[in-house]
């Protein structure tokens, strides 16, 4: 290539020159192989524990930084993709010998593509034979299976034990999206699981989110897993992410990937120690409006309860009819008998709650709660009163809680008041 185009190429730095831009995969050999690093933050340590390194492309001549999937575009078969691989890997590697004298604890995060594994073409060793040149334990490496077509679970299976054998650790990624399945997380037995961006985009906001979260974060406890939250790039999500159980933060709110000397790596400190002092305030107050709004349900339960003390059973429904609509939280009111039995009709807020097309019925007079929480923790004298977690009503579809308390009526027999109270 003559200077004048040249010249013409890097003049465009910018946007790219119209090499690194173009289909032409002959470009490859002037793209140079280089590494981006993302930080990953543990919860409980508050600290720096660990780099994702990231593939990344560099045009010779105009200097663009090109991302990877232009780059696989651009590659001719899986021969290609797994030479580029190796020298992502390889960079990686010496990265990190690097990083290391500062932190004897780090964690490297490596890519590997679950065709590749399933051609034959990839496996533990050649990673291993990287670490050893470079005198890196392979317990400081975690290798980080993404599928982006299904792999033959007998072979992943097969590629799991042949690199925990040389002492990796193993990561599953995208999980819950893509192909990273439940059947994945029992047959692989991951050391680490990453819950998928689709996840915690918008977890803040989105209930049915929250729900996949706690348990995924219970699952992965139960299973001696830890939680990685992948992704995160707004405070609330990072908030709910720490209160749902996560154990590991990775995503733009802490730090992009980036180019990053191993001798003078970003300090994080200021970021990690926003974050607990942000979710300290956030719990916090989190606690003080709960005890605000429980007790405001106290005191309409006392209210109905005061009413009830003083009636026969046959005037329940009056009183439980009158206080459904009195109060904006109120979805239902019923009472159950010392045996579980309703012994009155549900009186649901019509004001408030629009009942929804059923799947599951309304509860009604003579239908058994026998096996409820709200009813044997309560009617067994383990507590005094009883408020369930939030769930969705099949009633109204709103997000409820049920508080239950017991009563003695004016004959002196046992019943338990039950609200169901709309969580806004």
């Amino acid at each position: 290539m003559v200077m004048s185009e040249k010249t013409r190429f890097t003049q465009n730095k910018k946007n790219g020159c119209d090499l690194c831009l173009g289909d032409d995969p002959s470009i490859m050999k002037e793209i140079a192989i280089i590494n981006h690093f993302q930080p990953i933050t543990s919860v409980t340590k508050g600290s720096l524990v660990a780099y994702e390194s990231l593939l990344r492309g560099e045009c010779r001549y105009c200097g663009r930084t090109i991302p990877p999937f232009e780059i696989f575009k651009k590659l001719k078969g899986e021969d290609e993709l797994f030479d580029v691989e190796l020298k992502s890997r390889k960079n990686a590697i010496e990265f990190f010998n690097k990083a290391l004298t500062r932190n004897k604890e780090l964690l490297l995060f490596l890519n590997f593509d679950a065709n590749l594994i399933e051609s034959g073409m990839d496996s533990g060793k050649s990673l291993y034979e990287l670490c050893n040149n470079q005198n890196i334990s392979p317990h400081n490496v975690v290798i980080e299976i993404t599928e982006s077509k299904p792999c033959k679970l007998e072979l992943l299976i097969k590629f799991m034990e042949n690199c925990r054998n040389y002492g990796f650790l193993i990561a599953l990624d995208d999980v819950g999206a893509g192909y990273s399945n439940f059947d994945r997380i029992c047959a692989i037995q991951p050391d680490i699981i990453k819950l998928d961006r689709t996840i915690i985009d918008g977890l803040d906001k989105n209930y049915h989110k929250k729900v996949i979260f706690r348990s995924m974060s219970r699952l992965a406890s139960k299973m001696g897993i830890l939680l990685l939250a992948e992704g995160v790039e707004e405070e609330g999500e990072v908030l709910y992410s720490v209160e749902l159980g996560a154990d590991l933060l990775q995503g733009f709110y802490i730090a992009k990937p980036q180019a990053v000397d191993p001798h003078n790596q970003p300090d994080l400190m200021s970021k990690i120690n926003s974050i607990e002092v942000n979710y300290r305030n956030y719990k916090i107050n989190s606690i003080k409006k709960t005890r605000e709004k429980h007790q405001v349900y106290d005191d309409a339960v006392k209210a109905i309860t005061d009413k009830l003390i003083n009636l026969s059973i046959d005037r329940f429904d009056e009183v439980l009819a009158e206080y459904s609509n009195k109060f904006e939280f109120i979805e239902s009111l019923y009472t159950i008998d010392s045996e579980g039995t309703q012994v009155t009709d549900s009186h649901i807020n019509y004001r408030t709650c629009q009942v929804k097309p059923r799947i599951y019925k309304i509860f009604k007079k003579g239908d058994s709660h026998y096996n409820k929480e709200y009813f044997y923790l309560v009617q067994e004298s383990i507590l005094d009163k009883f408020t369930t977690d939030t769930y969705f009503s099949h009633m109204t579809g709103n997000l409820c809680k049920t508080k239950s308390i017991r009563f003695l009526s004016k004959d002196n027999r046992e019943y338990l008041l039950c609200m169901n109270i709309k969580e806004c």
